[in-house]
C-alpha cells in the first residue's frame, strides 16, 4: 500500500544495519539506524519509525528461521 513505501524505502536503504550476534539476527541496529538517519538528512515521521521497526524484527525473525533450517 502506498502508504507504507516511506517504510519500505528506508528499510531497503538500511538493510546492512541489523544487529547480529554470531548467526543470529537481534533485529535492526536502532542506534546505528538513528545515526544514519541524522546523517543522510532523512526526515520520517514517528508511523514511519514504527513500520521500520516492524519491518526489521519480521526480517529478522525469517533470517534466524533460515539459519536454523541450516
Amino acid at each position: 500500500m502506498a502508504e507504507n513505501w516511506a517504510a519500505v524505502g528506508w528499510f531497503l536503504d538500511v538493510d546492512d544495519l541489523f544487529d547480529v550476534h554470531g548467526h543470529w539476527f537481534k533485529g535492526l541496529d536502532i542506534k546505528a539506524i538513528y545515526y544514519d538517519a541524522q546523517m543522510s538528512g532523512r526526515s520520517y515521521t514517528p508511523d514511519d519509525y514504527a513500520k521500520l521497526r516492524i519491518l526489521g524484527k519480521t526480517a529478522a525473525a525469517e533470517l534466524n528461521k533460515k539459519n536454523n533450517n541450516k
